[in-house]
């Protein structure tokens, strides 16, 4: 079902177990030209990281996602999406209002999870 509230969110991560298990590792965001290399992340950068025993990545992750514009967060989890990979997206933020978009979009993206 569609979050739609952060209470809706707080009772669902209570109730909700962890679809996480092994290696979880938090990832960067390959930049070339001033713009996201989303090629980077899905043919080289993930492969790599399965290789290497990775099973969930998280995306978007700490003060990273604090310097990204909303339709670049957007890229990064459509692209974490893609992989093989589970996928954590961190969807932090100061509004409460990109917050539940980011919620919305994560969701129709089909990641494994969210971290706020």
């Amino acid at each position: 079902s569609t979050l739609t509230s952060p209470t809706v969110l707080k009772e669902a991560c209570k109730s909700t177990p962890s679809v996480f298990s092994g290696l979880i590792s938090p990832v960067f965001t390959p930049f070339e030209n001033n713009s996201i290399n989303t090629e980077a992340i899905t043919a080289k950068y993930a492969p790599e990281l399965k290789i290497d025993g990775v099973s969930t990545v998280i995306v978007g992750f700490g003060e990273e996602g604090a310097t990204l514009s909303l339709s670049e967060r957007k890229d990064v989890i459509r692209t974490g999406a893609q992989i093989s990979l589970k996928v954590c997206a961190d969807i932090s933020t100061q509004s409460s209002s990109e917050l539940m978009e980011l919620i919305t979009f994560a969701e129709s993206c089909g990641v494994s999870g969210v971290c706020i």
